[in-house]
């Protein structure tokens, strides 16, 4: 991506990369069980067809997957959505062998969470009162009001890394009224973070807990509380990160 949507200009982006890297580096992705294909234009008439979607819908895909094949959002937490210039209709395009689950909930006042879960990845993006819930309790986020947090292990069944953040943003950067984008008023070094607080429920074992400092060495370590044989991180402003890398202790 070039110009405005550098990656390098995000600062929220560049926090959650070791976390999306060890996703796809070790083929960890959360797979859904089916894959759909919808028709949206049929050769050889696409470019008109996908010319006038373009102008209907600008940048809404889902508008388009929408009017082209009757898609809605929670289909697409269902399937992976694959769209066909062929003369097909919508269909069934087979099943993939992948374990994941999405879900996506809402509740009365609109505040929820969306949820990515794996066999070993559990991503959690949405307001910190539907934390509790949403993972039966295994995490609990008390401030701030909207947190993004993953669980990914970066060596099976030694490491895992813990990443937390609320807003996350260039010091100076100023949004629009809407906060839809900052136009060109990116701000500047350093990157200030909205640290989260909360626990988490670990797996079974015994763990080692360091909070990371910005270039990704361990600042302090972390206590990790243990009771009934399971134990529990904390996470706290007080680490001043949103990184923390759990390893398990050798027997």
């Amino acid at each position: 991506m070039n110009s405005y949507f550098d990656i390098d200009t995000n600062p929220a982006k560049w926090g959650f990369m070791r976390a999306g890297a060890a996703i796809f580096d070790q083929d960890l992705s959360i797979m859904l069980p089916s894959v759909g294909m919808v028709n949206v234009a049929k050769i050889p008439e696409e470019v008109a067809v996908l010319a006038e979607l373009h102008l209907r819908h600008g940048t809404n895909l889902l508008a388009v997957l929408e009017q082209t094949g009757g898609i809605t959002r929670d289909d697409m937490l269902q399937s992976r959505i694959i769209p066909s210039y062929t003369a097909a209709t919508s269909q069934e395009a087979g099943r993939s062998d992948g374990s994941g689950e999405l879900t996506w909930s809402v509740d009365e006042n609109g505040r929820g969470i969306f949820q990515a879960i794996g066999p070993e990845v559990q991503v959690c993006v949405g307001h910190a009162v539907s934390f509790r819930n949403a993972t039966a309790g295994r995490i609990r986020v008390t401030s701030p009001e909207f947190v993004a947090l993953t669980i990914t292990p970066l060596e099976a069944g030694t490491k895992t890394l813990v990443t937390a953040c609320g807003r996350c943003e260039n010091t100076g950067m100023q949004f629009s009224q809407d906060r839809r984008t900052v136009g060109r008023n990116w701000g500047q070094a350093p990157v200030q973070i909205e640290p989260v607080s909360g626990t988490i429920v670990l797996p079974a074992g015994g763990w080692v807990c360091h909070a990371l400092a910005a270039d990704g060495t361990p600042r302090q370590r972390v206590p990790v509380v243990y009771a009934g044989g399971s134990g529990t991180l904390t996470l706290s402003p007080d680490y001043e990160t949103m990184w923390y890398l759990l390893e398990r202790e050798m027997e």
